[in-house]
């Protein structure tokens, strides 16, 4: 019998070593996309703020100046999340997730302001990825916070009773923009809605209570 030379015997030993520490493919691994997936806020999420879409919004400032921000209604829509097969043979294949989301717009057309709204499930922006948020701004500036954290007495965020113009609130919490930015912000509860919205601490907006 002949032998084979030892230095052929030592690299096919390092090559079964190899190949046994080599995930194998999965030939069964069904790599198309799966269908795709649709989820709802909930009746408690989609009552979170007291606002029908056709509310008016009457807000002063520091300077005394006035906004009358009209609902223009409740426009849902979806957001998109596409979640990749964990298997490394199904590199660009997946689920497509939609999350259910709404805004509404309100809008002073004298004054040329617009107070948005927008209720996310699912909401994708720094580290709200994966939660419900609620995002409000007044012309580009304002605050975003966790749905979830609106009105609890607990949480980062809760400021608690807060007097403003004459008029005092419960249950306050503050939505920001930028935890390390503290001049903008705006506060918050589910009873009220928006309580104050301030872009700088040159700007402050403050609710106008109407009876």
């Amino acid at each position: 019998m002949k032998r084979l030379p030892l230095i052929t015997l030592l690299l096919l030993s390092s090559l079964a070593l190899l190949s046994s520490c080599i995930d194998p493919v999965d030939e069964t691994q069904n790599c198309g996309d799966s269908p795709p997936e649709y989820y709802y806020l909930s009746s408690d999420q989609k009552a979170i703020l007291p606002y029908t879409g056709y509310d008016t919004i009457s807000m002063v400032s520091n300077t005394g100046d006035t906004i009358h921000c009209i609902g223009r209604g409740k426009q849902y829509f979806n957001t998109r999340v596409f979640q990749s097969h964990s298997h490394p043979s199904c590199v660009g294949y997946g689920t497509e997730k939609f999350y259910e989301a709404y805004k509404i717009e309100l809008i002073d057309s004298v004054k040329t302001k617009k107070i948005g709204l927008y209720h996310y499930d699912n909401y994708v922006q720094s580290f709200y990825d994966g939660l419900s948020a609620v995002s409000i701004d007044l012309n580009g500036g304002g605050g975003v916070t966790r749905d979830d954290l609106i009105s609890k007495t607990t949480g980062y965020n809760y400021i608690g009773s807060i007097e403003i113009r004459g008029t005092r609130y419960e249950n306050v919490t503050k939505a920001e923009s930028d935890p390390l930015d503290t001049a903008q912000f705006v506060l918050i509860n589910k009873t009220n809605g928006i309580i104050k919205i301030q872009l700088n601490n040159n700007e402050i907006w403050e609710l106008i209570k109407t009876k």
